[in-house]
């Protein structure tokens, strides 16, 4: 990626319209896979830590920027390149003069990246907090104030789809040379979704056995590092609170990108399925739907509270001092809404007999009027002491009082068996980059029948 497009955006052409053959079409398939690749290898999280994985990967995903910025012609100097999912777009340009915004979109490309780039100038962007807030969203907080981030990271809440971001922009340089058409349609061979997710190499392992025959696979594994004793392979411990991915998960992404779209339909709703069965969230009780991280599945489920404020209710939503800004800040951005934070005990746990009280003061005794506690969210486990909250405990208290309850399991879901329905949780959010799968999804579970949302 050059670094200086985005100092000559009129320096890329119009990509040629003309339709390429279906040698040209795999090659500049094999090409995208190959780059994509060589991401994975150093793949970190952007902005989050200072180790050279995530500095190599954050130069990319801002290369990203200026590759998308010279495509449309437009001068970084003022202009900005928002990343996000099609659900934000249509939040964010609600509020944008059409005029200075111009939307490109990975799938009027063909590739099912899930990916929107908004290019839009500096001056144009609303002021203020953004409309979906949460990590990577704000610079400084307090328990009652938000210094919020500049642009563009004030507009991309969470972990961005940092290797689909690198992906789309490698693909619109190869557009360029194969044509605006090379991506679209099936390439290579033609697969059903179980083919694609049920059969590879490892399946017949578990435990012990599966763990070290996936070591092996790890993408990265094979990069060295000079030392004095000459090249040699290491571990990298700082990949910023995110996860590196391991081969058989990489071929099942490029299988999946090459294949047309009703398999690719049919693979979501092979993914839910097994998402579902996975976290103990039977289909016929839960609402499982894909978002871009964690962070946009707790907005979701803030902005359906907000519906649900009825004149004169004063609906609270209690947290802890454990949470992260994903699990606090959607929270603070609800009209009506307080939100109230729980203590945590001597050892970093939610104390259930302080729990209880706080419930028991709301909701039973009304001691704070008519303020009622409606949600409890709290983290499974904290990002920050590893502490892993008894669940199935705190539900139990939470719905004695009336209450639901919204686990945030970003931390959670790789380390633990997650039984969603057997533990009574309502709502449950984790991301896919958590679980070394960095390509840009998160999920909601959210139990039939809660979520409010206007037309």
């Amino acid at each position: 990626m050059n670094a200086m497009i985005a100092e000559h955006p009129a320096a890329l052409e119009a990509p040629p319209q003309h339709n390429p053959t279906e040698a040209e079409r795999e090659q500049a398939f094999a090409e995208l896979c190959e780059a994509v690749g060589v991401a994975l290898k150093t793949y970190a999280n952007v902005h989050r830590g200072s180790g050279h994985h995530s500095t190599v990967t954050t130069y990319l995903y801002e290369q990203a920027r200026a590759l998308v910025l010279a495509h449309v012609g437009r001068s970084s100097a003022t202009n900005t390149v928002i990343f996000c999912t099609p659900r934000r777009v249509a939040l964010l340009e609600r509020q944008l003069d059409p005029r200075h915004v111009t939307t490109l979109s990975s799938q009027d490309m063909g590739l099912p990246l899930g990916l929107r780039a908004l290019v839009v100038r500096r001056r144009a962007l609303p002021q203020g907090a953004p409309f979906e807030p949460g990590g990577g969203t704000a610079r400084l907080v307090g328990p009652n104030w938000v210094v919020w981030a500049a642009a563009p990271d004030r507009f991309e809440a969470g972990t961005p789809p940092i290797i689909n971001v690198i992906a789309f922009a490698r693909a619109l340089e190869l557009t360029r040379r194969f044509g605006s058409r090379v991506f679209a349609g099936q390439v290579g061979t033609p697969c059903s979704a179980a083919d694609i997710l049920a059969h590879d190499e490892l399946a017949h392992l578990t435990g012990y056995e599966l763990l070290d025959a996936l070591n092996q696979t790890l993408v990265g594994r094979d990069v060295l590092v000079p030392t004095t004793d000459g090249p040699r392979p290491f571990i990298n411990l700082d990949n910023a609170a995110s996860t590196p991915t391991f081969a058989p998960v990489w071929d099942v992404v490029q299988q999946a990108w090459g294949q047309p779209r009703l398999v690719q339909a049919e693979i979501v709703r092979e993914v839910r399925s097994i998402c579902a069965a996975a976290l103990g969230a039977p289909p016929a009780g839960y609402q499982l739907i894909f978002t871009a991280n964690t962070t946009e599945a707790i907005n979701l489920v803030a902005a359906s509270l907000g519906h649900e404020v009825a004149s004169g209710s004063e609906p609270v939503v209690l947290n802890t001092l454990l949470e992260h800004n994903s699990n606090e800040l959607p929270w603070r951005s609800i009209p009506g809404v307080r939100l109230v934070r729980l203590a945590i005990d001597d050892e970093g746990f939610v104390s259930l007999a302080e729990l209880e009280a706080v419930l028991q003061a709301y909701n039973q005794r009304s001691e704070h009027g008519r303020q009622r506690i409606a949600l409890v969210a709290v983290s499974g486990a904290s990002n920050v002491l590893g502490v892993v909250n008894d669940l199935a405990a705190i539900s139990a208290i939470v719905h004695r009082y009336g209450a639901r309850l919204l686990v945030d399991a970003a931390q959670l879901v790789a380390h633990r068996k997650v039984e969603v329905e057997r533990w009574g949780i309502d709502y449950l959010a984790c991301s896919a980059h958590k679980l070394y799968a960095p390509f840009g999804s998160g999920l909601l579970v959210a139990r039939a029948g809660l979520l409010r949302f206007s037309p």
